[in-house]
């Protein structure tokens, strides 16, 4: 349990939108998510996809790294001291969130340059 409270940046938040998706609250889904699961189709992805959550997320990693086990080619990774938000959240969470997709990017980028044939005359 984080003690300390969740310090999101309000500049980068759009409540139109959480209240669209969510509702008024994310203990009680109202919003156009209320009905959503897809949990079941989870192994259609063929995408390399990467699974992040927050230590002191909502979304309990033991429940992200059940749906990264769910999709090939994906990659689980807890960020420490974050909620379930990192993006939003403030420094440095926020770079370091940002430094976590920008990683597994560049490991994904390098592993497919390596499989990838080779130009004719190269």
């Amino acid at each position: 349990m984080r003690t300390a409270p969740v310090r999101l940046d309000s500049e980068l938040m759009s409540p139109l939108t959480f209240r669209t998706l969510v509702g008024q609250a994310d203990y009680h889904v109202t919003g156009a998510l209320k009905d959503w699961e897809i949990f079941d189709e989870l192994e259609r992805i063929r995408i390399p996809t990467l699974v992040l959550g927050g230590e002191f997320d909502e979304c309990l990693p033991s429940h992200l790294a059940d749906i990264a086990a769910r999709i090939p080619d994906s990659e689980h990774i807890t960020q420490p001291g974050a909620a379930h938000m990192g993006y939003l959240e403030e420094e440095p969470l926020r770079s370091a969130y940002v430094g976590i997709v920008r990683d597994h990017m560049a490991r994904i980028e390098a592993r497919d340059a390596r499989h990838s044939p080779r130009p004719r005359g190269a």
